[in-house]
């Protein structure tokens, strides 16, 4: 069975993370963040531009309610994976 999508980004980040370390170069967090934020971007605009809105809304939802959930800061949310 294949892994969930997320699972597979995760594994790449963390292979990104452990090349950078065994380089013994500098793991800029914030960087990645902005790369994967840019690479999230890249796919709403190859979407239709009338669909492009709701789907960065529905990104920025995900994303805060998902943080306000892993923090215990709001009920759990259903996950989809």
């Amino acid at each position: 069975m294949q892994k969930p999508l997320r699972a597979m980004i995760s594994d790449a980040v963390v292979q990104y993370i452990t090349y950078k370390l065994h380089a013994k170069e500098p793991v800029d967090v914030a960087s990645i963040a902005r790369e994967i934020s840019l690479s999230l971007l890249d796919l709403v605009m190859e979407q239709d531009e009338k669909h492009q809105a709701a789907l960065i809304a529905h990104i920025m939802g995900t994303l805060g309610g998902e943080y306000l959930d892993r923090r215990g800061l709001v009920e759990p949310l259903r996950r989809d994976n």
